[in-house]
C-alpha cells in the first residue's frame, strides 16, 4: 500500500525532527521519517513556487512565522532558545498570538490604497494652523522648519518600519503593532519579560493619550463648523456640545470598520474634499497676494513680513507643526496590511514628500496673505 501524499505543512514541519514546541515547552520526539520520494520533491517544489510568487519581504516573514510554530527563537541573527528562559519563550509567543500569522493576507491593501490612507492620516485640522505657525516663526524659519520637521518625521517612520520588519523575522510573526514592537525590542536587549511588558503598556498609554487629543480636536472642529453652517443657513442653533453628541455615535460606528481596504473609498472621498477645500483657499490666497486694488481685499503688506519671528513665539511654531505631522500613529497599521510590504518605504517617501511640500506652500502663502 502506498503511503498517503504528504501535505505542504507536513513537508515543511519535517525539516527538523527534534523541534522545540513553544506551546508545550519541551522537545518533540523524533518523528519516524521515510526516505524522500518523488512525491516529496514535488510537494517541496509546489511550496517553492507558491512562495516565489509572493513579495520577498512577505515571503521571509511567512517563513519565519511557519518556522516559529516549531522552532521559536531560531532567528537569522544567530540568537537561539538559550538566550531566553522557557517562560519568556511561552510568554512572548502568546503575546505575538497565532492570529498574526495570517493577519497580513486578510484584506491586504495595494500601494495606491496605502498612499490614499497615508494622505488622509496626515492631512487634517493641523494644516489650518500652519499660517499662524509660520507667523510665529517668521517666513524663513517657518519654511525651513517645516521642511526639517517633514524630513525628521519621514526618517522616524522609516526607522519604525525597519525595526518592525527585523523584529517580525526574529520573533516569527508577519505583523507587529506598536506595543509588540516596543515589547520585543526591549526583550532583545534586556532579556527580561517584565521590562518588555512595561514597554508595551507605556507605548499603549501614550498612543491612547495622543490619539485621544487628536480626536478631541476633530470633534470640536466638526461640531463648531456644523453649528456655524446650520445657524447661518437654516437658523438652527443647537450649540457645539449638542453637535458633538450627534456626531459621536456616527464616528464610533465608523471606527468599527477594521479593514483598511473597506475604508479606501471613504478615504478617497475625504481626500477629494480636502483637495477641493485647499484649492479654494489657495486660490483666495493667490488672489489676495496678486491683487492691489483699494476696492478689493488689501494685498499683502510686505513691510510687515518677518524672516525670523520673536523668540517668545517660536515654541508655539514647533507645537503647531508637531501637531500637523500627526501621522506616525497610522504607519505600522498601514504597513502591516500592505500586500507588498517592501514598497512601504517608497510609499512613505512619496506620500510624506507630497505632504511636506503642501504644508510649506500652505503655511507660507497663508502667512503672506
Amino acid at each position: 500500500m502506498s503511503r498517503p501524499r504528504p501535505t505542504k505543512m507536513d513537508t515543511l514541519a519535517s525539516v527538523n525532527t527534534t523541534e522545540t514546541s513553544p506551546l508545550l515547552g519541551d522537545k518533540r520526539a523524533p518523528s519516524p521519517l521515510v526516505s524522500p520520494t518523488l512525491e516529496d520533491a514535488e510537494v517541496i517544489g509546489d511550496v517553492s513556487v507558491s512562495m516565489s510568487s509572493e513579495s520577498s519581504t512577505l515571503q521571509r516573514r511567512k517563513a519565519a512565522a511557519q518556522g516559529a510554530l516549531g522552532r521559536y527563537g531560531n532567528s537569522p541573527s544567530g540568537s537561539t532558545d538559550a538566550d531566553f528562559d522557557e517562560s519568556t519563550l511561552e510568554h512572548s509567543w502568546h503575546e505575538v498570538s497565532s492570529w498574526n500569522i495570517n493577519k497580513r493576507e486578510e484584506h491586504s491593501t495595494t500601494d495606491l490604497q496605502t498612499f490614499i490612507h497615508l494622505l488622509k492620516g496626515n492631512i487634517g485640522t493641523g494644516l489650518l494652523a500652519l499660517p499662524l505657525a509660520v507667523k510665529n516663526a517668521g517666513v524663513i524659519l517657518g519654511a525651513t522648519g517645516l521642511l526639517a520637521m517633514g524630513l525628521i518625521a519621514t526618517h522616524c517612520m522609516i526607522l519604525l518600519i525597519a525595526s518592525a520588519n527585523r523584529l517580525c523575522e526574529r520573533v516569527g510573526a508577519q505583523a507587529l503593532n506598536y506595543a509588540e514592537v516596543a515589547k520585543h525590542a526591549v526583550l532583545e536587549n534586556t532579556k527580561k519579560p517584565v521590562y518588555g511588558k512595561a514597554a508595551m503598556y507605556i507605548v499603549n498609554f501614550f498612543l491612547i493619550i495622543t490619539q485621544f487629543g487628536f480626536c478631541s480636536v476633530y470633534f470640536v472642529f466638526i461640531a463648531d463648523n456644523l453649528d456655524q453652517v446650520m445657524c447661518r443657513s437654516f437658523g438652527v442653533e443647537l450649540g457645539v456640545k449638542a453637535w458633538i453628541a450627534i456626531v459621536l455615535p456616527l464616528v464610533i460606528m465608523g471606527s468599527w470598520i477594521r479593514n483598511l481596504d473597506a475604508l479606501t473609498s471613504f478615504s478617497m472621498i475625504a481626500n477629494l474634499c480636502i483637495v477641493f477645500s485647499l484649492g479654494v483657499i489657495l486660490y483666495e490666497e493667490l488672489y489676495q497676494f496678486t491683487t492691489d486694488n483699494e476696492h478689493e481685499i488689501a494685498a499683502v503688506r510686505r513691510e510687515h513680513i518677518e524672516p525670523i519671528g520673536d523668540a517668545s513665539t517660536i515654541p508655539l511654531f514647533f507645537g503647531s507643526i508637531i501637531y500637523a505631522f500627526e501621522g506616525i500613529g497610522v504607519v505600522l497599521p498601514l504597513e502591516n496590511k500592505m500586500s507588498k510590504p517592501e514598497h512601504a518605504k517608497r510609499v512613505l517617501y512619496v506620500g510624506m514628500g507630497s505632504i511636506t511640500v503642501l504644508y510649506v506652500i500652505f503655511g507660507v502663502m497663508g502667512y503672506l496673505t
